[in-house]
Order: structure tokens, then C-alpha cells, then sequence
């Protein structure tokens, strides 16, 4: 199968007559390479492999969190004394190959996706979290009960954009308690978690408000159910303690926010957190230090700025949820909202393996950019 790997440099991949690229990742540039990753040996009777699945990729996609990991891949590659290479995604769909002689879950031909399941939530437990890192590897062995089926009806491109993001936002939307008729203010809105927060809260009814640095069109304000959009600046801060002028003017308080960015807007929304209402964060901008910009590096909260937001949350009788991903029932209650037709993954666009250059500089690079980005491995060329 063919697929694309990070190097440890460019120089490496031509040694070896690899075709190779280099794309600039958030600031640095990084090597990359195509190569052919044979279908692996899988015994299925081995002990081994009692509980274990060969899937090959259909299609995968990256999340925020996958540029921080290739930026400690090449720095783990440049480390060793001879040429590597590491793979990398994190969300995708595949179709099962083999089973392990103790698998009753998922059968050979079946479509499944990760169930990243923070902490895992189901037996034999197998690890907390993301199943992998390394989706365009382009076969993997995984642990049954780290993979999900994937419905029939689903098309292969949406399920491998559904993954993390809707199973974080489920678990968020849940843990706020967010219903029918409930105030909801949504930070980042184009960052792809926010998305499906907003997707999914106006199938639940919602009243949603979302923050976005860049302006919407009808498209896309009715591909999440058409929420109200608050236009910010984009020169916000880590930690900074600056109102933000055109939320103030609205002069509204929320029953919950859930911000995927806790170090650019916690300390700027929780004032318009309403009395009891819940603030859920399940991240940060600043993951890796190739992220952040020079003046960023060691940002700490001032005293002054955490006095002030927590007064307000002991005040307020408000509460702070911190959120990692999620739990299988999550991914399901995605899952059902997408049956329902109430719930769509955003896609922004579809590369082949072909296209891989073009894939990485959408994922990490294009502004704007409204959805995910996937890579279809089955081949053939997509607009």
C-alpha cells in the first residue's frame, strides 16, 4: 500500500530513491516521504493475537494534537544514528482482514473506526485513549475492543473525519448537561472539535453562539445548524485577561461554554459564564513549542488573572470540567445523531495518497480551512 511517512531528513528519503517533499508544519519545515507498506504477517491463532485485528486503511485523517506528534517524531528521527521514518494519524476507517482466535466483536470485511474511549470503558481493557498514532501506516494490528463498527449507511470519508473530534464533543455536551433552549457559547469555532460541538448541540436544540476569528458564509452557518457568530481578533494571547469587546456588547450570559483552547480564552469567557453554568475545556494551542511563537514560550497565568476568574466561578457557583476525549457511549451518540440525519462531519476536502503533499499542507497550513482533511487510500484522484 502506498503511504507517506515523516523522515528523519530529505537527504535520507533520496539516498534510499524515495520520492520525498518537505512541507513547513506551523513554522518548521519538515521532510517527507512516500514509501510501500506490505500487508504484515498475522497469525491468527497465536496466542499473541488472541484478541487482536489486522485492519487496512481505508482513510485517514489528522488532528490538532498530530502536528505536535510529528514534531517529536522528526525530533526522535534526527536523534538516531541512521535514516528512519515514523508514520502518523490519528483518526481513520479500515476494513478488518484477520481476527485473533478470541475476537467476537468484529468479523473479516467489516468497516470499523478507532474508539478512543478515555479512560477505555470496556473489556479486556487495552489502553486508555487513541488506539494510534500512526493511521497512515496503512495496516495495523489493534485491540478489538479499541475499534468501533462502522454503520453500514456510513460513507468511509465521514467516518474517518468523525473519530476524536465527535467523541470529544459528545462527551463535552454531556458532561455540560447542554439540552433544548440551552445557551451555548463555543470558542474557536472553526477548529474541528468546535464543529462538531455546534453540529451536535443544534441537533439537541441548542441556542448556540460561537467565537471565530474569520467570517462565515451561509454554507458553512448551515452546516452546524446555524448558530450566531461573534466575531474576536486574532491577536489573542495565551492566558490574556483583555475583554473581548464585541462579546461584552451583547451583553449575555451562557449556561455553558466548551473551549478546545483553554489558554487563549479561558480567562477572557469565564465572566460570561452564567450563575451555575458549566466552563469544559479538552485542550490547549501552545501542545508543542514549534506551535507557539517566541514571546509565548513558559506563558504562565498572572495571580492577578486567576484570582479574578476564580472568584467569579466560587461567586457564580460555576464549575470547570476538564475533558479528554470520551467514552464509547459518546461515539455512539455521534454516531446515532448522524443516523438521524440531525449530525454531519465537516469535511473541508479528499486527497488521494497521490496527493499527499497537498493533504499535509491543508491539514497544518491552509487558512481558511472549514472541516477536516482526509486522505482516501483506496486510490483514485479527488477535487
Amino acid at each position: 500500500m502506498k503511504t507517506v511517512a515523516v523522515m528523519s531528513a530529505l537527504e535520507d528519503a533520496q539516498h534510499r530513491n524515495m520520492p520525498s517533499f518537505e512541507v513547513p508544519i506551523h513554522g518548521t519545515t519538515l521532510p517527507f516521504a512516500f514509501m510501500e507498506v506490505p500487508q504484515p504477517e498475522f497469525d491468527e491463532s497465536a496466542p499473541k493475537n488472541a484478541q487482536q485485528v489486522l485492519v487496512r486503511m481505508e482513510a485517514f485523517s489528522c488532528n490538532y494534537r498530530d502536528a505536535g506528534i510529528l514534531f517529536m517524531s522528526y525530533g526522535a528521527l534526527r536523534s538516531l544514528k541512521k535514516p528512519g521514518f515514523m508514520h502518523f494519524g490519528s483518526d481513520f476507517v479500515g476494513i478488518v482482514e484477520a481476527v485473533g482466535s478470541e475476537v467476537t466483536a468484529v468479523k473479516p470485511g467489516q468497516r470499523v473506526m478507532p474508539d478512543s474511549s478515555y479512560p477505555q470503558d470496556r473489556e479486556p481493557v487495552a489502553g486508555d485513549g487513541i488506539p494510534t498514532n500512526k493511521a497512515g501506516r496503512g495496516w495495523l494490528v489493534l485491540p478489538e475492543s479499541k475499534l468501533f463498527p462502522v454503520p453500514d449507511d456510513l460513507d468511509p470519508v465521514e467516518a474517518a473525519a468523525l473519530g476524536i473530534n465527535a467523541q470529544t464533543a459528545a462527551s463535552m455536551l454531556r458532561r455540560t448537561g447542554v439540552k433544548a433552549g440551552f445557551r451555548l457559547l463555543i470558542t474557536a469555532g472553526k477548529s474541528n472539535t468546535s464543529l462538531c460541538v455546534a453540529g451536535l448541540a443544534a441537533a439537541l436544540g441548542a441556542e448556540c453562539t460561537v467565537l471565530s476569528t474569520s467570517s462565515w458564509n451561509e454554507e458553512e452557518l448551515d452546516a452546524v445548524g446555524h448558530p450566531t457568530i461573534v466575531p474576536v481578533d486574532k491577536s489573542s494571547k495565551p492566558f490574556s485577561n483583555e475583554p473581548l469587546e464585541s462579546l461584552a456588547a451583547r451583553n449575555e450570559s451562557y449556561d455553558a461554554i466548551i473551549d478546545p483552547f483553554f489558554d487563549l480564552y479561558s480567562m477572557r469567557v469565564m465572566r460570561h459564564l452564567a450563575h451555575g453554568g458549566t466552563y469544559a475545556t479538552c485542550g490547549f494551542k501552545n501542545q508543542h513549542p514549534a506551535q507557539s511563537s517566541t514571546s509565548e514560550h513558559g506563558t504562565q497565568i498572572p495571580a492577578s488573572y486567576l484570582y479574578e476568574a476564580l472568584g467569579s466561578v466560587l461567586i457564580g457557583n460555576k464549575s470547570i470540567v476538564g475533558n479528554c476525549i470520551g467514552l464509547r457511549n459518546d461515539l455512539e451518540t455521534a454516531l446515532e445523531a448522524v443516523a438521524a440525519g440531525k449530525f454531519h462531519p465537516v469535511i473541508d476536502s479528499v486527497y488521494s495518497p497521490d496527493q499527499a503533499e497537498e493533504f499535509l499542507r491543508r491539514s497544518f497550513g491552509a487558512e481558511p480551512r472549514f472541516g477536516k482533511v482526509v486522505m482516501d487510500m483506496r486510490g483514485g484522484l479527488h477535487e
